[in-house]
């Protein structure tokens, strides 16, 4: 991976793709940004990989995020809850949830930043009449 700064904006560049980043959130992903888009997408990546295993279906998985950050100094993140809310599911509640609660020792992000900031994921099914 390779990093330019210029006017204020650092892109990164790997594999001919490029990711702006930016304290200004209109010209690119802040910090901030990506650290809670690895969280999530790693958690994803797993979560749905574990469902495949289980051969666990669904029709569609949306993603709700809510974080939570320290008030004072360097305003670190502290908690990140994801929300996944699946529809057209081939188990029960029960067997989602099981599968959710392994994604925290499976994902690569979560294990990195374990102890530091909170990770708490949690899923509800919708089932459309």
């Amino acid at each position: 991976m390779k990093y330019v700064l210029e006017h204020g904006i650092l892109s990164a560049t790997y594999s001919n793709k490029s990711l702006p980043i930016s304290k200004d959130s209109t010209k690119g992903y802040t910090p901030l940004d990506l650290l809670v888009s690895s969280i999530v997408g790693c958690s994803q990546i797993v979560f749905t990989q574990i469902l495949e295993k289980k051969r666990i279906s669904y029709d569609s998985l949306t993603i709700d995020v809510q974080i939570e950050r320290a008030e004072a100094g360097a305003k670190q993140l502290k908690k990140v809850h994801i929300h996944y809310t699946l529809t057209g599911v081939t188990a029960t509640q029960e067997a989602i949830e099981k599968a959710l609660h392994l994604v925290p020792k499976h994902c690569t992000i979560a294990q990195s930043v374990k102890g530091s900031i909170e990770i708490e994921e949690t899923c509800s099914i919708v089932n459309e009449s």
